[in-house]
């Protein structure tokens, strides 16, 4: 009997824990939804919600991109991978990179895992954007992330310019 009332009461506070992990989550998706930022346009303020800033972000308003270093690494465990030969071919200038920055465009996090390849072959590197110093990422299945100290922004090239720079389009 103790043994069927323990777990009676194991049960209970597993479903009990989803449920209010579950409105934890529906919350903080709620609070980004709903969060304000201001953007200056002109002389006013507007005020936009954070997707929708985020979805309008892009590199090719900035007004000053330099590339501080970038360099191409082959992922280890893709000593067998089909794109191996072609990974090892691949190379990035610093040109192909500022070009490539001014082509991407944000994409969300749904995107990204289905509709861009994920290579073995990527560049690593640092830029300025802006004034800013911004480490980067730019892998060959088309997309770009730039990492900030507690963000990630993912970016991608649908464009069919792009082509010329990666080694697959995005789906």
């Amino acid at each position: 009997m103790y043994k069927t009332l323990l777990l009676f009461l194991m049960i209970v506070s597993f479903f009990t824990f989803c449920r209010d992990n579950n409105k934890a989550r529906n919350i903080v998706t709620n609070k980004i939804d709903k969060a304000k930022i201001l953007k200056k346009t002109g002389d006013s303020t507007t005020v936009d919600t954070l997707r929708s800033a985020i979805s309008n972000l892009s590199l090719s308003n900035a007004k000053h991109i330099e590339i501080l270093s970038s360099q191409i690494h082959l992922l280890s465990d893709s000593l067998n991978n089909e794109y191996t030969k072609n990974c090892r071919n691949w190379t990035l200038t610093e040109q192909s990179i500022i070009k490539i920055f001014r082509m991407v465009k944000p994409i969300t996090r749904h995107e990204f895992n289905y509709q861009f390849y994920v290579l073995p072959c990527e560049v690593k590197g640092v830029a300025i954007i802006d004034k800013r110093k911004v480490p980067f990422l730019i892998n060959a299945g088309s997309y770009v992330k730039l990492f900030g100290s507690d963000t990630t922004l993912i970016f991608g090239c649908k464009e069919k310019r792009c082509k010329e720079f990666f080694l697959e389009e995005n789906d």
